[in-house]
C-alpha cells in the first residue's frame, strides 16, 4: 500500500497527545503519592509501595485490558480515548512515583522538619526546599514516562480498536507485511520523539550528572 502520510502524521499526532496528558495527570497525582510513601511510616504507605511496582511486571496488553474492562462498567464513560489514556496512565505512573522517591530519599527529613517548625506551610515546604533537590529526579521520571508513553503498543490495542496512535499504525503495517511503510513511520516517529525529548530536557533544564 502507498503511505498515508496524514494518517501518520494524525497517529504520531495522537501519541503525543495521550503521552503528554497522561504524563501530566500523572504527575498531579504521583508526586503526592511519593511524598506519602516516603514521609509516612504507615501500613498504607509500605502496601502503596509494593502496589506502584505491579505494572513493571504485568504485561502491557493484560493491564490495558483490565484498565479498559473497569471503566466500560461505567456507564458515562464510552470514550475509547478516554480508555487509551488511562492504559497508559497505568503503564508509566511507576517511572514518575519511583524517580520521585529516589530523589526524596536523598533529602533529609530534618531540613523540612526544621522549615515546618519555624512557620513554613506545607506547599511552601515543598517548592522552596524539596522541590529544588528532587527536580531533576521528576524531570527524569517525566521522560521515562512520556518516551514509555509513545512507544505503547500493548495497552494501546487492548483497550481500542479505533484510537490510531504511532505504534498500533505500525503494527497493523507489519501485520499487513507492509515492511517499508512501516520503516518510514518509525524512522518519522523517532526523529519527532527526539525532536521533542531534546526540546523538554532544554525547556526544563535537565542536565547530565558528571562522573
Amino acid at each position: 500500500m502507498d503511505l498515508d502520510w496524514f494518517e501518520l502524521a494524525s497517529s504520531i499526532f495522537n501519541s503525543i497527545f495521550v503521552a503528554t496528558l497522561a504524563t501530566i495527570i500523572n504527575l498531579i497525582i504521583g508526586i503526592p503519592l511519593a511524598i506519602f510513601i516516603t514521609r509516612k511510616e504507615t501500613i498504607l504507605s509500605r502496601i502503596l509501595d509494593i502496589l506502584v511496582d505491579v505494572p513493571y511486571v504485568v504485561p502491557s496488553a493484560a493491564l490495558g485490558f483490565s484498565v479498559g474492562l473497569f471503566w466500560s462498567t461505567q456507564a458515562f464513560i464510552s470514550n475509547e480515548l478516554f480508555f487509551v489514556i488511562m492504559a497508559h496512565m497505568s503503564m508509566t505512573f511507576p517511572f514518575i512515583v519511583r524517580n520521585t522517591i529516589g530523589g526524596l530519599s536523598d533529602l533529609s527529613i530534618d531540613t523540612e522538619d526544621t522549615a515546618r517548625t519555624l512557620g513554613a506551610r506545607p506547599f511552601a515546604v515543598f517548592s522552596l526546599i524539596s522541590f529544588p533537590v528532587i527536580k531533576f529526579s521528576i524531570i527524569a521520571g517525566i521522560i521515562m514516562s512520556f518516551t514509555r508513553s509513545i512507544g505503547e503498543t500493548g495497552a494501546t490495542t487492548a483497550v481500542s480498536a479505533t484510537v490510531n496512535t504511532a505504534p498500533a499504525l505500525i503494527k497493523r503495517m507489519i501485520e499487513t507485511d507492509n515492511f517499508f511503510e512501516a520503516s518510514i513511520a518509525i524512522i518519522a516517529l523517532i526523529v519527532v520523539t527526539s525532536i521533542i525529548i531534546f526540546t523538554l530536557r532544554k525547556v526544563l533544564g535537565f542536565k547530565r550528572v558528571s562522573r
